[in-house]
């Protein structure tokens, strides 16, 4: 299936080419929509005003638990997980979709690596109300199981609030290889695919 990026207000859209581009097409990357524009403008470089406003509208959506705006809300959506499961679980087709506040670890990830990308862009002058709105959004207890998101989400804070640690250098050096590598062997194994049609859970 063949992906078409496109813009939708502040949000990247990763279409699906069916010349539907209305926020009901649910094809169109919905349940992602915060994960797939913080990420399509890190990929692509972007510090342009579009990109800073679109960081302050993903984080009005972290803010409020929600994965997606209201206009892109389309019948059988379920209401919350409770009314979800019952309705897998009973084998209904009454609700098709998860809730617009069922998050995921994914948008808030991308969130702040948005966030350390567009630091420093502009000659700084967004960099206050980026640190500012950044320190607002937090990850959801239910999604805290993961130890090491959180102290990366959490070193984040801390930088954000100018409280990091005082490493040695050479221990902060090391870190500093240690993230090459990674992205190293990210970018050799994976081919570095973000514009490859290589998404194919359904989002719902």
């Amino acid at each position: 299936m063949a992906v078409s990026w496109y813009q939708y207000g502040y949000f990247w859209r990763r279409g699906d080419a069916d010349g539907d581009d209305t926020p009901q097409d649910r094809g169109d990357g919905t349940g992602d929509l915060i994960f797939h524009t913080m990420t399509k403008i890190v990929i692509d470089g972007d510090t342009s005003d579009w990109a800073v406003a679109s960081f302050f509208t993903c984080a009005n959506l972290l803010k409020q638990r929600k994965r997606y705006p209201d206009e892109f809300l389309v019948e059988g959506v379920a209401p919350n997980m409770v009314a979800w499961y019952i309705n897998k679980w009973c084998g209904g087709v009454r609700y098709k979709y998860r809730p617009q506040s069922r998050m995921s670890r994914d948008p808030f990830i991308a969130f702040g690596a948005c966030y350390t990308h567009l630091l420093g862009s502009n000659d700084g002058v967004y960099d206050k109300l980026l640190t500012s709105t950044f320190l607002q959004v937090r990850i959801p207890l239910h999604l805290q199981y993961s130890f090491c998101t959180m102290m990366w989400w959490n070193w984040l804070k801390r930088y954000a609030k100018g409280t990091l640690d005082k490493k040695p250098h050479y221990v902060l050096r090391l870190d500093y290889f240690q993230a090459i590598a990674t992205k190293n062997i990210f970018e050799r194994y994976y081919e570095n695919d973000f514009y490859k049609n290589t998404y194919s859970r359904r989002s719902g």
